[in-house]
């Protein structure tokens, strides 16, 4: 009866994670989806693994490869890596299911204040990331370009990479 209510439990948590928090402050629903279908899988592995002899490592181990296989296929933000371990961790607890009860319940609450604090507006109001890429005209030597805008009026120049000394540009 446990698996059930932590079924509902992830369900609820994984929805709340991903379309609650992460959907409308970074608009991507590909990861959206991402993030449902590893935590629905994770939880039904550790689900069905947790009523074997196999244990905790196993758990652990699983967690683990899953996060290369998914990591080394595309290329992911930082915000969006946070997100991708939250909703394996999410996953993975709600499927061992320990007890007492209140414990795994209290810890995904846990991981779900912590994401929306550390990626609300109010942790970080004036900062904002953005890449630049030039266009075909600017010629190939100067690459892709990251700015950081501090303020309203403040940013960072990022430097040139790959320009041949200082040869007038």
């Amino acid at each position: 009866m446990n698996i059930l209510l932590f079924a509902a439990v992830d369900l609820v948590a994984i929805a709340v994670l991903a379309i609650g928090l992460y959907l409308p402050r970074h608009r991507r629903r590909d990861l959206v989806v991402s993030y449902f279908g590893i935590n629905i899988g994770v939880f039904a592995v550790a689900a069905a693994l947790s009523g074997s002899s196999v244990g905790i490592g196993m758990g652990l181990g699983l967690f683990g490869v899953l996060s290369i296989i998914r990591l080394r296929s595309t290329e992911l933000e930082q915000h969006e890596i946070a997100y991708y371990f939250c909703a394996l961790a999410i996953g993975l607890i709600a499927g061992m299911a320990p007890d007492p009860l209140w414990l795994p319940i209290a810890l995904i609450a846990l991981i779900l204040l912590v994401m929306f604090a550390a990626d609300g507006s109010k942790v970080l109001p004036r900062y904002r990331h953005q890449e630049i890429r030039p266009g075909p005209g600017l010629g190939r030597r100067r690459g892709a370009a990251r700015l950081s805008v501090l303020g309203p009026s403040r940013c960072l120049d990022p430097p040139v990479h790959g320009a041949a000394g200082g040869s007038g540009q």
